[in-house]
Order: structure tokens, then sequence, then C-alpha cells
């Protein structure tokens, strides 16, 4: 049976890729306008992440009343203007009348804020709308400050039937639980004047300090991966929650920023894509640290951070630490990293590249040497090995060190590691906020050898796990063949019979199959197959048929 070596790579991909073909499109700089002063214009949407076709719901209030114009923006790379404008509501030469609506009050029990505003604007968001990060620009018109603006950022997902090969997880749980509009956030001051029980996604964003806001950690990654031509889509922290299945859909998954607060659905969902087969990237350190849970239509994150003051009788769900749960339910058994303590207060450190460089493939062409360093991508958080790990394991995992930053105490110390799942699946932790800085192209921090390194990386985790062995056993005149594939549903075997400098025939067996060969001396190739592509080629000893 005839079955071509399918693949996803190449100029023929990047043509079919809706990233490669949106960033083409002419970029403007409009996303950096000044920002206006806090409360002058404010406003939010009802939902965090929307799909192609939908309506995304404003609610904006002006104090004191005036006239703005809404711009509605696409973040990425576009030849490095980073945005586009998709349009401006009701034009970008015209604009509308906001009214002030009430300053909510502050409920004296738990300390959450709604806004509850009325809608003011249902903006379609197109069918043909690339997945991505978006922004509602609210721009002022008149006045002592026109032309500056507020943003309300969201998600548009990608559609169900468009499965990239790489999905993006925004951290929008942790956008909101730094959010203090209103005077709450699930933090006490100085980051917020009241800590909350609940905080509400009914309600503008003023994040409290700028890295919790999405143009700090968030975007050098977005343009690392969109000016690379990645097949990436986008979603936010609650679509995962809502369909954890939808990690199956791609090969890699990618968690940007500071995912620092997830639920309990969340967590299941990576443990069981990663068990599938599914690579995992962790772009950023503190993440899946505190467990939240949702009500209100996952418009409300509920925070006690207390197992007492928790009333919820399912003893998995309470909202503590992960590592505090009983049984603990450590991040390290997923990321293979643990955030064992650092803090903002922290100076930004240097990486140093490990002993594996010279020979770890992900190093390759890249001209870093053991030892060398890569400055400022340690961010004040950060991640490492919790100690008691036995040599060359990570929480169970056997994994490599690609970057280290050692320190006494350890709570200082930092590492990027990559570990291998018992599926197959590789799963990178960077250990640090920082590290996509080094990506950002244009950057202060921007170093090449760290975007080839990422290159290297992400050429590895957008590909299935390979067969981990084939063998070829002459036996009465034709070859006996053997290969064993990682248990991934979505993918089959392919196995090439190399000979006389080409490959002259492709077998499909499910592990075992004979090829009847001409005499000769032969080798065999196989590899795992996937919709988006194929994985390395693990090659067989020669085989001599008489």
């Amino acid at each position: 049976m005839l079955v071509p070596v399918a693949t996803a790579r190449g100029p023929a991909a990047a043509r079919a890729n809706p990233i490669v073909r949106e960033n083409a499109k002419a970029g403007d700089d409009g996303w950096q306008a000044p920002y206006a002063s806090l409360g002058s214009v404010a406003g939010y949407s009802s939902e965090i992440a929307v799909s192609p076709g939908q309506e995304l719901h404003l609610h904006v209030s002006m104090q004191p009343a005036g006239r703005y114009r809404i711009r509605l923006l696409r973040l990425g790379w576009y030849g490095g203007a980073g945005g586009r404008t998709l349009r401006c509501i009701p034009a970008c030469d015209s604009s509308e009348e906001a009214t002030s609506q009430p300053q909510p009050p502050m409920d004296a029990s738990d300390g959450e804020v709604i806004a509850e505003w009325p809608v003011t604007d249902a903006i379609p968001i197109p069918s043909d709308a690339v997945s991505g990060y978006y922004v509602a620009q609210l721009q002022l018109v008149g006045g002592a400050e026109d032309g500056r603006v507020q943003d309300v950022p969201f998600v548009v997902r990608a559609p169900a039937a468009e499965q990239a090969r790489v999905l993006v997880q925004v951290p929008t749980n942790t956008w909101e639980a730094y959010n203090p509009w209103g005077g709450s956030c699930v933090y006490p001051a100085p980051v917020c004047g009241r800590e909350a029980v609940y905080v509400n996604f009914d309600r503008p964003f003023a994040w409290s300090t700028p890295s919790q806001n999405p143009m700090h950690w968030e975007l050098p990654l977005i343009h690392y991966l969109e000016r690379a031509g990645v097949d990436a889509s986008y979603q936010s922290d609650a679509d995962t929650d809502a369909d954890p299945a939808s990690l199956l859909h791609h090969r890699l998954v990618i968690t940007a920023g500071h995912g620092e607060y997830w639920t309990k659905g969340m967590f299941d969902a990576f443990d069981a894509a990663r068990d599938a087969g599914t690579n995992l990237a962790f772009m950023g350190a503190n993440t899946d640290y505190w467990q939240i849970r949702y009500d209100l239509g996952r418009r409300r994150i509920v925070s006690f951070k207390n197992w007492d003051n928790d009333p919820i009788a399912d003893t998995s769900l309470k909202t503590v630490r992960f590592s505090d749960l009983r049984p603990p339910r450590y991040e390290c058994e997923l990321m293979g990293v643990q955030h064992l303590g650092g803090s903002y207060t922290h100076a930004v450190d240097d990486y140093t590249v490990s002993d594996a460089a010279p020979k770890d493939p992900w190093f390759r062409g890249t001209g870093f040497h053991a030892g060398d360093s890569v400055r400022q991508v340690v961010s004040g958080e950060r991640d490492d090995i919790p100690p008691g790990q036995a040599p060359g394991q990570a929480c169970g995992h056997p994994m490599t060190i690609l970057f280290s930053h050692p320190q006494t105490p350890q709570l200082q110390a930092a590492v990027a590691l990559r570990y291998l799942a018992a599926s197959g699946a590789r799963v990178f932790s960077t250990g640090s906020h920082d590290f996509a800085m080094g990506l950002e192209p244009g950057g202060p921090l921007e170093d090449p050898r760290l975007e080839r390194f990422m290159r290297n990386a992400l050429d590895d985790l957008e590909r299935p796990a390979a067969p981990s062995s084939l063998t070829a056993q002459a036996l009465g005149g034709g070859v006996a063949l053997t290969a064993v594939a990682p248990a991934d549903a979505r993918t089959h075997l392919v196995i090439v019979r190399i000979g006389h400098g080409k490959n002259v025939k492709v077998h499909s067996v499910r592990g075992r199959g004979v090829d009847h060969p001409p005499r000769g001396r032969w080798r065999y190739a196989a590899t795992t197959v996937d919709r988006w592509g194929s994985s390395v080629r693990v090659v067989s000893k020669p085989v001599r048929v008489y």
C-alpha cells in the first residue's frame, strides 16, 4: 500500500497559515496611543473571548460625559508595526456620545465590585477575523485629552473547524486577579485597596502593576510567534475550563505570560493533554499556582485563599495553592518546575547556558556554548526544581536542564528545562516571566541566539512523538518490521523502505508488518504522522534479503 509521507511544513504550509496571511497585511502603530487619565474614559466587555461572527458588547463611561470612538485592533507582528486597525466605530473620522455611569459600590462583606453599566456598543467581529489578541480601544475625541485612549483587551478564538498546530492560552484569570478597578482585587494593599473573595470581569481593567498588563510579558512572545509565522490560535483561560478537550485539537499548547490563577478543570485539561501526547510550553513562571473557581457563567473568580474560610464541601476545589490541597497537587508534576519564591523586589538576573548545549538539538546553530550568559531574562518571580529530586529527575520526569540561575537561598534560583513524559510528549518550562523578552524582535533584550534556540524548540514541539524503536529482520525472503509507536490516537505510523539512495516504497503498518523487497541490503525509517506534520525519523539497522 503506497502512502505518502504527510507534512505540514515548508512554503505550502506557510501559504495556508492564517497567521502568515494576516501578518502580511499593512499594520499601524495606533495601538500605542498614549493613555488617558484613569477614569476619564473607562469600559469593559461582556465577553473576555469571542469567536469570529459573534458580537463584542462594550459598556463605556466618561467622566465628564463626552465623545469617543472605538478602534478595533488586532495585535501581532505586521512587519514591526505590532498591530492592525480593523475598523473604527462609528468611523475613524467621527465619534459618538458617552454618558457618565455611576461608580459602583464595593460589597462590604466580600469586596466584590461589579460595574453593571448598560451596553453602549455591540461590535460585530468579522467572520474572517484571525484568532489572536485584540483590543477595543476607547479613544477620546475633543477636550484636553483628545486622542488619548483606554484599552479593553479580549481574545478572538479560532473557529472550531480550524485546528491550528499550536494553541496559545491567554492568562485572562491573572489579568482579572490583579485588576484593582473599584478598589479591590485578590490582593490587599498596596496592590489593591482591599483583598476580595470575588473579583468580577464586569468592570474595566486598571492594572495595579504594569507587569500584569498583557502588553508587558505576553506581547513579546506574540510578536516572536507571529513574526516566525507559527501556525497558532488563541483562547482564554475560561475557554480551556469550558472545553478541556480543546487542547487535544493541537500538537503544542503554549501558556503565555503570568498564568498564576487556574481552575481545577484547567489543570486537569493540561494533565490529560500531556498524557495524550500533546506537547506543552510554559512561557512564564509562577504558573498554575493558585486554584480558583468560577461562577456566574465564568464571569466571576472565587478566591478565598484560605482552606477554612472556603465553604465548599468538595476539598479538591478549595481555593488555596495547588500545593496546599489535601493531598497536595504540585505544579512541578505538570511543568517540571515549581514556584519556590522570588518576588518583584528581586533584581532581574541572567540565565546561564547549561552543559547540555553542545549536544542538545535545541541548541543547534545558536552559537551558544556551555556557560554563556543570556542577559536579564530571569524575572523577579521565578521557578526552580524542588529540592529532594533524584539526579536527572524533576518530579518523577527525566529532564534536561537548558538554562539555569543557581542561587542561595533557593527561592532566588531559577531553571529552564525540558522533560519527556511517558506519552512521548515533550514539556518545556522557561522558569521565568521575562524569558520572552529575549525573543522580542527589536526589543532591548533581543538575543538572536535565544531566538534560534526557540525556533529549534518549536520545530521539535510542533511534531508528534517519534516511534521509540524500529526493528527490521530478514524472514523467509521478506523483512519482518516491528515498530513501537506512541499511544496517540491522533497519529498513524508510516514506515519507509530506504535503498539505492532514495525512498523506494512506503508502508503503513500497525506496529508490525512484512515487506517483500527485491534482493539487496535495505534499511527502514519509521515516523508518526498527524494532521499537522510528522515526527523525526527512527532508522533501523541494515537488513539483507537474499
